[in-house]
C-alpha cells in the first residue's frame, strides 16, 4: 500500500476556520469525524525548533499565537483518539522521525 504524506489535512482547515471565524463549520466538522475510517499518522511539528518564515501562506508570526494554535491541534487529536507524532529538531531529524514512524 502507497504512503502518501500531506501537508495539510481536514484538521487544518477545522482548527484554522473556528480559530480564524470563531464558528464550527459543519461540514468540515462532518469530513473530520469521517476521516476516521483512513489510516493515518499526524505530524505535528513543535514549535521552538524552527524560526517562523513568512510566506503568502503564513499569517501567525506571533508566538503565543502559534502556541495556541499548536495546542488546538494537539487537543484535537487527543480528543479524537488520533496516532500522531511531534516532530522536533532540524528539518532532517524531523524527516529522520517521520521515517522511522513509518517504519
Amino acid at each position: 500500500q502507497p504512503t502518501i504524506v500531506c501537508d495539510t489535512y481536514i484538521l487544518v482547515c477545522k482548527i484554522w476556520y473556528e480559530h480564524k471565524y470563531q464558528r464550527k463549520s459543519a461540514l468540515i466538522e462532518h469530513l473530520w469525524q469521517a476521516s476516521t475510517r483512513m489510516r493515518a499518522l499526524y505530524l505535528l511539528p513543535h514549535l521552538g525548533d524552527c524560526a517562523w518564515q513568512p510566506d503568502v501562506l503564513r499569517e501567525t508570526p506571533d508566538e503565543q499565537e502559534r502556541q495556541h494554535l499548536f495546542s488546538l491541534y494537539l487537543q484535537a487529536l487527543q480528543a479524537a483518539a488520533r496516532p500522531f507524532l511531534i516532530v522536533r529538531g532540524s528539518v532532517q531529524e524531523r524527516a529522520e522521525q517521520l521515517q522511522r514512524a513509518l517504519r
